[in-house]
């Protein structure tokens, strides 16, 4: 876990599991009802700004922490 810290790798992690999270939840739903669209677009929401923190984090290196 250090090293996933240390590296920066944790994010992706995280990323991960809240995806693999709410596609979860999505799957209990009935397919197209308004839940299930709901939580689909929060999924596309999180990725988005998931993708958006990652290139922020690679444009700006001083805000890796090392």
């Amino acid at each position: 876990m250090n090293y996933l810290r240390k590296h920066g790798e944790i994010f992706l992690v995280i990323i991960i599991c809240i995806t693999a999270a709410l596609w979860g939840l999505a799957q209990l739903c009935q397919p197209l009802s308004a839940p299930y669209k709901i939580l689909l677009v929060v999924m596309l929401i999180f990725w988005v700004v998931a993708f958006a923190y990652c290139i922020f984090k690679s444009e700006f290196p001083f805000f890796r922490g090392h």
